[in-house]
């Protein structure tokens, strides 16, 4: 950075030399600025103002070409094509010259110029996030109580998006313990899992080898046999039934066992295969 010390014993001579580093000095802090936006010695940027109020260009700066140059607005769009303009004035001296000494530059609307929609603009520091700053060294610490052992903010919340990611485009659901009413805006019932309960995915049975699939019911109906046979009341005549032959030998002879025959009028009826439970409603994330 260049400097002057003006604060000499006796005064400084102001001469035109130091006129010529006072300058330099200024135009090296300007031109810093225009390298740490990024901004080439060729083109056409917007620093500040340049809207389009109804139909006329408000008043700005403007940095063509490598200076800047102020623009005192006009009626246009962004159609309006602009371009530089270097204006001198001339300072008279005691040796009788008269030389162009003061140089100015201003935009102004001319049909050379370029559209104003062509022009870039820059944008201002609140308008610049985190988001669009490239070449953040790797080593940068911006909190030194932040360390490899506590991730940053950016990082947390990189971790809980990856976490939440199933609940996007009805990936997963959960269960609401309370009435449809007052389920959370951004999340809404899955209404064809009304009634059901989830199974586990098992790829080698071809009951459960498809996702999505139904099945089950929640009760099952049963027949009771008609008719049948029981024991009868003696071992050694029917009685009212069918008499089968025993193999044995008893000791006064052959042996017969008595069974009785038994019918019933058809019985049938359904059987619950629901466990104990509790109602609730499957809802999932919508946005």
């Amino acid at each position: 950075m260049n400097l002057i010390d003006f604060l000499q014993p006796g005064g400084f001579r102001f001469k035109q030399a130091t006129l010529g580093k006072m300058q330099a000095a200024y135009f090296e802090i300007l031109k810093a600025f225009v390298r740490y936006f990024g901004m080439p010695d060729v083109g056409n940027f917007i620093i500040s103002g340049c809207t389009i109020v109804g139909g006329d260009i408000t008043a700005g700066m403007l940095f063509i070409d490598g200076e800047l140059c102020s623009f005192a607005g006009s009626p246009g769009t962004l159609a309006t094509t602009i371009k530089k303009e270097v204006s001198f004035e001339n300072l008279a001296f005691k040796n009788g010259t008269n030389p162009p000494v003061f140089r100015a530059t201003q935009a102004i609307v001319d049909a050379t110029g370029v559209a104003l929609s062509a022009f870039v603009r820059i944008p201002s520091v609140k308008e610049m996030i985190w988001g669009n700053i490239g070449g953040i060294p790797d080593g940068l610490i911006i909190d030194p109580n932040v360390g490899t052992e506590n991730p940053s903010l950016i990082a947390r919340i990189v971790e809980l998006e990856k976490k939440n990611s199933v609940f996007q485009d009805g990936g997963a659901m959960v269960f609401w313990n309370k009435i449809a009413s007052l389920i959370p805006v951004g999340w809404a019932e899955v209404e064809d899992w009304r009634g059901r309960m989830p199974i586990g995915w098992d790829p080698d049975d071809e009951i459960f080898d498809t996702m999505g699939e139904t099945g089950g019911a929640k009760s099952a109906s049963l027949t009771i046999p008609v008719e049948g046979y029981v024991p009868g009341l003696n071992t050694s005549a029917g009685e009212g039934g069918r008499l089968i032959v025993s193999t044995g030998v008893a000791e006064n002879g052959e042996s017969f066992e008595s069974v009785a025959k038994v019918a019933t009028a058809p019985t049938t009826g359904s059987v619950d295969h629901m466990n104990p439970y509790r109602v609730v409603i499957f809802i999932e994330y919508v946005g």
